[in-house]
């Protein structure tokens, strides 16, 4: 007697079967594996381009307003060798007060009028003042910067030095007014050659036969905002008015700055700034031709920077050529 034959498949048939949808889910594991990585990476690559950009703008904001109210000798742009260091100052009042005088023992009082209470004041045998001619009596000169100290709620903001006659300077902080109308100042650093034993003389030197009308020396003080980029720890950061340092862009591998200046003796019309830029002026020597002064920021052309950053596996690097304030603004 004869049985009906049982519908389904056989072994051999199920193990065809569950072969190919083995293969078929493989190859969907791995579209999708790849896939993931495809959109991790793009995430990534979106991530890395986001800051860079977003750090380039704050740095070109800040490259735009480096100047502002300063002079074209004091170091408004400053860019050190590789790895760089981008320090920029911005003037915060139009008012610059006068160097009139350094306390010999702290450096914490700067004098910035002529009146009696100023130690150095006085004058010399032939009846010429031992201070610079911008020296007033008015101990009130100083009241505009403790108004603007005041408004900004801050304890102390800082102060740019500058000889005009070779570009050199100093920074301190300045944390408000003293009694009799001097600078009430902390931190002072000179830079430069500049110094509190030599001031003194190169400000208001004595009478000589060569030299008849002395205290024509210029050095000014500034109210600014100094604001320092640099690489620390792998990071990028910004320390503004030397506050410390906050994180800018984590992650920086490379931050190299460089200023590009009109140069008429260039085939191209155009020369990179050597580095350090923003150095003091070169001393003369007597006897000799006086040496070429430096480009300052006012001579710029453009600033180029480069940032190097990585996320994950993905390494991105941008570059931008930033216009610095001389290039954009009527006050050149």
């Amino acid at each position: 007697m004869k049985t009906a034959r049982q519908s389904g498949l056989t072994l051999l048939e199920l193990l065809v079967a569950i072969g190919i949808l083995s293969m078929v889910l493989l190859a969907v594991y791995q579209t999708v594996l790849a896939s993931s990585r495809l959109n991790k990476r793009d995430q990534e690559r979106v991530a890395v381009n986001r800051t860079l950009r977003g750090s380039l703008d704050l740095i070109s904001d800040d490259i735009h307003l480096a100047g502002e109210l300063l002079p074209k000798q004091a170091p408004a742009l400053q860019i050190s060798a590789s790895p760089s260091v981008l320090t920029l100052y911005r003037g915060l009042s139009d008012v610059y007060l006068p160097l009139c005088g350094v306390a010999s023992s702290t450096s914490t009082v700067i004098w910035v009028h002529g009146e009696s209470s100023n130690p150095s004041s006085g004058t010399y045998s032939n009846g010429q003042s031992k201070l610079p001619k911008a020296c007033s009596l008015d101990k009130t000169v100083a009241q505009p910067w403790e108004q603007v100290r005041s408004d900004s709620g801050k304890a102390a903001l800082r102060v740019l030095l500058v000889d005009l006659t070779n570009g050199r300077s100093a920074t301190f902080a300045f944390q408000g007014l003293y009694s009799a109308g001097s600078l009430r100042a902390s931190g002072l650093t000179w830079k430069g050659g500049i110094s509190q034993s030599t001031t003194a003389d190169t400000r208001r030197p004595a009478p000589t036969s060569a030299n008849p009308t002395p205290g024509t020396a210029d050095v000014r003080l500034y109210l600014v905002e100094e604001r320092v980029y640099s690489l620390s720890g792998g990071q990028l950061v910004l320390n503004v008015n030397n506050s410390g340092n906050v994180v800018v862009m984590p992650g920086a591998a490379t931050f190299n700055v460089t200023a590009r200046y009109n140069d008429p003796a260039s085939s191209t019309g155009v020369s990179n700034a050597p580095l350090p830029f923003g150095a003091p002026f070169p001393a003369p020597v007597a006897g000799t031709t006086p040496p070429p002064q430096p480009p300052t920021w006012r001579d710029l052309r453009n600033v180029s920077v480069t940032i190097r950053r990585q996320e994950g596996n993905t390494f991105r690097e941008l570059t931008d050529t930033l216009l610095p304030r001389n290039s954009i603004s009527l006050d050149r």
